[in-house]
């Protein structure tokens, strides 16, 4: 949720390793990005999927405003700048995954069931989701994948938009990528296609010109 004048967030893989990535934290909406947390020891592996929990908490000291965990675990990394105490309001610009306009990048690869809460998940909610993923099975907390019933918890434990990516196929139709979260906020894939996910289907990016977009919303908005 990047843009000229409208920055509010921004993950990206880093410029000079791709196995890296960056969390920017916008200090106001024109923020240049000069604040932002760089992993050191994330080491994403190429055709292996990975399942990635990025923590902001204003609350903390600057230096531990952002944690990031691959597979449960907390990774480590530098700050540049310094991280924001509150996250910037007001932003109208639309949310994208896959891809970061401003600067012409495209992220080449897949996603699946990506989410946003409005809330700081614990150490423990984040094991929890990566156990219960890893078993198949589901739980009040938000995790990715449940065999049987759902639990209807999971539309009203802060989940602010999860997009499964389960649907048949893409094709650019206005709301095609459903919004799972109950708060509406259903995107438009353009370009990007459905392939095999982590848990089903997923998205498909091809690092060219593919990104699913959500409309801003006042859900979105923080």
């Amino acid at each position: 949720k990047w843009a000229s004048s409208q920055s509010s967030f921004l993950v990206r893989t880093q410029n000079s390793a791709a196995d890296e990535i960056y969390v920017f934290i916008a200090s106001d909406l024109t923020d240049g990005g000069s604040n932002y947390f760089a992993t050191s020891n994330l080491d994403l592996q190429t055709n292996q999927w990975s399942h990635l929990e990025i923590v902001y908490d204003g609350l903390q000291l600057a230096t531990e405003r952002i944690r990031i965990y691959k597979d449960g675990v907390l990774k480590s990394g530098t700050v540049s700048g310094t991280i924001p105490t509150s996250m910037t309001s007001g932003s109208t610009t639309s949310l994208k995954v896959g891809s970061y306009l401003p600067a012409g990048a495209y992220f080449k690869g897949y996603i699946d069931e990506p989410k946003i809460y409005n809330y700081v998940r614990t150490t423990a909610q984040i094991k929890m989701d990566y156990n219960v993923g890893l078993a198949g099975t589901g739980g009040a907390e938000g995790a990715a994948v449940s065999i049987g019933k759902r639990s209807a918890q999971w539309l009203s434990n802060g989940l602010v938009g999860w997009w499964k990516m389960d649907e048949a196929s893409w094709n650019g139709t206005s709301g095609e990528v459903i919004d799972s979260s109950g708060n509406g906020n259903n995107g438009t894939a353009s370009s990007a296609a459905i392939g095999a996910g982590k848990f089903g289907n997923g998205g498909s990016f091809d690092g060219s010109n593919d990104y699913v977009q959500a409309a801003n919303s006042p859900s979105l908005s923080t």
